[in-house]
């Protein structure tokens, strides 16, 4: 998923109330899944909410040993620039950077 429509889940999971069940099955896979992809990091909006949220996700996964795979177009500056010391430091510290090359598909017709 990503990470604007992870963080639109956890929006609804916390304050909508509606369908707080089926909102709570999928909130509970970010936190339990095996593996857990974060598509598009930074394209969220950046605020408090989102920094916790994403802190949160990124640290409890770490703990559980759990696989997350984060993509991102920012460079680690604009990471820092973007979010809290402590969520640069997790993704800094434990994730490993890979650049990928090659030609952009999205501008392929």
């Amino acid at each position: 998923q990503t990470a604007f429509t992870i963080l639109e889940l956890i929006e609804k999971h916390r304050f909508r109330k509606d369908n707080a069940e089926s909102y709570g099955k999928e909130y509970d896979l970010l936190f339990e899944a095996d593996l857990l992809i974060i598509d598009d990091l930074g394209t969220e909006v950046a605020n408090t909410f989102t920094n916790a949220e994403i802190f949160n996700i990124v640290n409890t996964r770490i703990l559980a040993g759990k696989k997350t795979i984060i993509s991102t177009n920012l460079t680690p500056k604009e990471i820092s620039e973007i979010y809290t010391d402590r969520v640069f430091s997790r993704i800094l510290d434990k994730f490993i950077p890979l650049k990928f090359y090659g030609e952009d598909l999205r501008f392929e017709k």
